[in-house]
C-alpha cells in the first residue's frame, strides 16, 4: 500500500486535480478535507497519514491556523503549504511555524513532485536517525520499527503489553521477519530498558559449548578453560536475554534453561553451587515447537515455561503496505554507509516488489535492494535492476545459485554473497578493483572471499 497524503483544499476542483495527480503520478493515496476543522477530525482517526498538503486561504479555519495545530499535536508530521498569493512574508511565516515547504499556485507539477519526494525521504531519514540513536544505546522502542503503525500495528499492541509484565515470551515467525528487533523493542519499553540486552543465537553455538556460553564455567572445568567465564545470563543480570532459535538447543542445555526459569538461578560448568540471576527471557523460533515436543526434540515442560506469552510476527508478504518505507530506509542507509550518491525508485517497480512473496522476508528485501542499488547504473531503480523475474544465466558457473534458487527459508548469507560477488565481477568484466568498490569491500577482502568460495 502506498503512503497516504491529507489534502486540505476548499476548492473542489483543485482537490480532485491534486488527488488524481498524487494517485497516478506518484502512487500516493489521499484523504481530502474542505477545511481545517475537517482535516483535524481526519488526523484524529487516521493514523497512517505521512504528509499534509494544505491551502492557506480557507473558510472556517485557515491554513496557517491548521499548520499551528498540526505542529502542536503532530510535531513530526510534515506539512507543505500551498497558496494563490505571491506573499513572501506569508511563506516565511509558514516556514517559521514548521511547514516543510511553501508552493505558490498555480504550482508546477515537477516542482510539486520533487518537493513531495524530498519531504517524504527526509521524514524516513529522520525516523531512521532516531532508530539508530536508540539502537546504539540499547534504547529501542516499537516507535522505531518500520510498520509499527502499519502492517505490524496489531502485534505491536501485544508487544507493548508484554513489555509491561516480566513474563517469559515466545516469538514465532519465519526467518527474516525481524524477531530480534521485536525482542529489542519489548526490552526497550520495559522496566529493564536501562540494563543489558544480550542476544544469543542458539543454533550458532557449538553443542559442547552451549552450557558454558549460556551459564558460564569455572577455571579448569574442561580442557581449554584457562579462566572463569560468567556466561551470557549473568552478563544480562537485571536486563533481558534473547534466545534466538531456541528450538536448536540440545536437550541437556534445555534442562538447565528450565532451572533458570523455575529457580531464577544458573549453575556454571564446574561450579559447586548455583548463582541467582534476575533476567527477563524472550525466546524466538521459526520452528513449530509443538511438533518438536511430540517428536521428543524439545522438552514439553520447557515449552510451556517459555510459552507464557506468545506472539507471531507476520511475514512481509502479509504486510505489503510497509514495503515502500522499508525500501526508502534501505536505500538511504546504503547511500550513507557506502558514501554513494542517492537514488530513488520507480513507483511501478515498488508496486511489483509489493506483490512478491519474499519468502526470506525483510532480510531478503534488504539484500535485493542492496544489490540493485550497488550494481545498477540507473539513478532511478527499475524492475530490470532486480533479478526477480529472470534467471541469472549470465553466470557460466553452474554451481553458483541464482537469486531465485536461493529464495527459500534456508538460504545463507554466504549464498547471497556468492550471487552478489559473481554479478559484480560480471558487471565489471572481472575487474577486481571496480567490483570491490561497487560492493563496498576492500580489494583484499574481495580476493579472500573469491578464494574461499572457490575452495568451499
Amino acid at each position: 500500500m502506498a503512503k497516504t497524503v491529507l489534502i486540505i483544499e476548499d476548492d473542489a476542483t483543485q482537490r480532485v486535480i491534486l488527488e488524481a495527480f498524487l494517485r497516478t503520478k506518484m502512487n500516493l493515496h489521499s484523504y481530502v478535507a474542505e477545511n481545517g476543522r475537517k482535516a483535524l477530525e481526519i488526523l484524529l482517526t487516521k493514523k497512517t497519514i505521512s504528509l499534509v498538503i494544505s491551502d492557506i486561504e480557507m473558510p472556517i479555519m485557515n491554513g496557517m491556523n491548521v499548520l499551528k495545530k498540526i505542529k502542536k499535536l503532530y510535531p513530526s508530521l510534515p506539512v507543505i503549504m500551498v497558496s494563490g498569493a505571491q506573499d513572501l512574508e506569508q511563506a516565511v511565516e509558514a516556514i517559521k511555524i514548521g511547514a516543510s515547504d511553501y508552493i505558490s499556485k498555480p504550482y508546477d507539477k515537477d516542482r510539486m513532485t520533487v518537493t513531495i519526494q524530498n519531504v517524504l525521504k527526509m521524514q524516513t531519514m529522520e525516523k531512521e536517525i532516531v532508530r539508530l540513536k536508540h539502537d546504539k544505546t540499547d534504547r529501542f522502542t516499537f516507535d522505531n520499527m518500520i510498520g509499527h503503525d502499519g502492517g505490524l500495528s496489531e502485534i505491536v499492541q501485544l508487544g507493548r503489553k508484554a513489555a509491561m509484565v516480566d513474563l517469559p515470551t515466545l516469538i514465532n515467525g519465519e526467518t527474516g521477519v525481524g524477531k530480534e528487533l521485536f525482542a529489542k523493542a519489548i526490552h526497550g519499553e520495559s522496566s529493564q530498558s536501562g540494563a543489558a540486552f544480550i542476544a544469543i543465537n542458539c543454533g550458532a553455538i557449538p553443542a559442547d559449548l552451549v552450557e558454558s556460553t549460556l551459564f558460564g564455567h569455572e577455571k579448569g572445568a574442561f580442557t581449554g578453560a584457562t579462566e572463569s567465564k560468567i556466561g551470557k545470563f549473568r552478563e544480562a543480570d537485571g536486563g533481558t536475554v534473547f534466545l534466538d532459535e531456541v528450538g536448536d538447543l540440545p536437550l541437556e542445555a534445555q534442562v538447565k534453561l528450565l532451572r533458570v526459569l523455575q529457580e531464577k538461578e544458573v549453575e556454571p560448568v564446574g561450579a559447586s553451587r548455583s548463582i541467582k540471576v534476575n533476567v527477563r527471557i524472550i525466546a524466538a523460533t521459526h520452528r513449530n515447537l509443538e511438533n518438536d515436543v511430540q517428536k521428543g526434540l524439545f522438552r514439553e515442560d520447557l515449552y510451556y515455561r517459555l510459552n507464557v506469552l506468545q506472539m507471531r510476527i507476520p511475514a512481509l508478504r502479509d504486510r505489503p503496505q510497509d514495503i515502500p518505507t522499508l525500501i526508502d530506509c534501505f536505500m538511504n542507509n546504503i547511500a550513507i554507509t557506502a558514501n554513494m550518491p542517492k537514488k530513488n525508485i520507480d513507483p511501478k517497480t515498488v508496486m511489483v516488489l509489493q506483490k512478491r512473496r519474499w519468502v526470506g522476508n525483510v532480510r531478503e528485501l534488504e539484500n535485493s535492494v542492496h544489490r540493485a542499488f550497488v550494481l545498477s547504473n540507473n539513478v532511478r531503480l527499475q524492475i530490470s535492476d532486480f533479478p526477480l523475474q529472470k534467471q541469472l544465466n549470465q553466470s557460466k558457473e553452474k554451481d553458483i545459485p541464482n537469486i531465485d534458487e536461493i529464495s527459500t527459508p534456508y538460504k545463507t548469507i554466504e549464498e547471497m554473497e556468492i550471487v552478489m560477488i559473481k554479478e559484480a565481477l560480471h558487471h565489471h568484466n572481472n575487474n577486481m578493483t571496480q567490483a570491490a568498490k561497487s560492493l563496498g569491500l576492500a580489494k583484499s577482502t574481495l580476493y579472500r572471499k573469491v578464494r574461499e568460495y572457490k575452495t568451499a
